[in-house]
């Protein structure tokens, strides 16, 4: 979510039949992204986000 200008995404770990199902697939954390910036003049640090996405470390980190 947004806090200023600066938008934080977080990841929580996906349930057991969910992983089976999407494995290490980034999409979703990507779709938020994409959405949450629709409309925007923002530069997105994509490497960061699917750092965010890929560790599920359940805390909010910057993004842009």
């Amino acid at each position: 979510g947004w806090l200023g200008n600066k938008l934080y995404l977080e990841a929580h770990m996906p349930l057991f039949e969910q992983r089976l199902e999407m494995g290490d697939d980034m999409k979703p954390a990507l779709d938020v992204v994409t959405n949450a910036t629709k409309g925007r003049n923002i530069t997105i640090n994509w490497n960061k986000v699917k750092e965010v996405a890929k560790d599920h470390l359940t805390v909010p980190r910057v993004i842009n």
